[in-house]
């Protein structure tokens, strides 16, 4: 561990290492007592590690991001010219699963996507964590995750025809449960996607309201068939500030908190 007052200062765990064919490269999760995050060390015989100076290479979101609260985690893998890099991130609520990639797997570079997978099954509940991703040396499309719900672990598998795994990731045709995510980016300036997902057909409202209570505007109003959805909200007009985006189906009601910050 490292020292008193350090990062990681707590608890080192969960390794990820990687073999160059020179060099061991482990990514590991640090721990100061308040925040998980990613640290970094070499060796060059797999026993003696040196830690990066610059640690932790990767750090938390900024407040209001879905990965505000932790990143941990890491699965690694590159490819002869890029790390790739997928971790699990937590917002105080829910676990979900990330990507970033590295040109030297210090300086990371999280995919302006994220998250690329996300609880959507009940068996989930809401967490997706623990990635384990494979590489067959064409296609990244194979990624084990751990999911909790009703007081157990199991293990789901997702693909990719990319590095983004989720993009395309094996699931149902249709959601099994009514859920609307979190908006992406968050903050954001001007302009944020917010993703829902209806199992059957509705009518649905999505609408966005000052902190006031007062709407803003009226994104989805209408009857919807099931499906994967998502809307963009562009903010261009509006003030910074804290907004509300509810959407409602005679089913389900939910509503999460946005920040525009200009």
């Amino acid at each position: 561990m490292g020292p008193p007052g350090s990062w990681d200062d707590e608890d080192i765990w969960i390794p990820e290492v990687v073999f160059d064919g020179s060099t061991y490269h482990m990514w590991y999760s640090g721990y100061d007592g308040s925040r998980h995050r990613i640290g970094y060390a070499t060796s060059l015989s797999g026993v003696t590690w040196t830690k990066h100076a610059g640690n932790p290479v990767l750090d938390v979101g900024p407040p209001g991001s879905w990965d505000d609260a932790v990143t941990w985690t890491p699965s690694v893998i590159y490819d002869g010219t890029l790390f790739h890099m997928w971790y699990s991130g937590h917002d105080g609520s829910i676990y979900r699963i990330g990507y970033a990639t590295s040109p030297d797997g210090v300086v990371w570079t999280k995919y302006d996507g994220n998250p690329v997978l996300e609880p959507t099954e009940a068996w989930e509940g809401n967490e997706v964590w623990l990635p384990a991703v494979a590489f067959d040396g064409t296609t990244y499309h194979n990624m084990w995750y751990s999911g909790y719900s009703g007081g157990k672990y199991r293990i789901g598998y997702a693909w990719s025809s990319d590095a983004v795994i989720g993009v395309e990731h094996s699931r149902d045709p249709l959601p099994s449960v009514y859920f609307l995510r979190q908006n992406y980016p968050n903050p954001f300036n001007p302009v944020s996607t917010i993703r829902y997902d209806l199992p059957q057909a509705s009518e649905v409202s999505l609408v966005v309201y000052d902190i006031l209570g007062r709407e803003v505007v009226r994104l989805v109003d209408g009857y919807m068939e099931p499906s994967y959805h998502q809307v963009q909200w562009d903010g261009q007009g509006c003030p910074s500030g804290i907004y509300i985006a509810r959407l409602a189906t005679p089913e389900y009601t939910k509503s999460i908190k946005m920040v525009l910050l200009k």
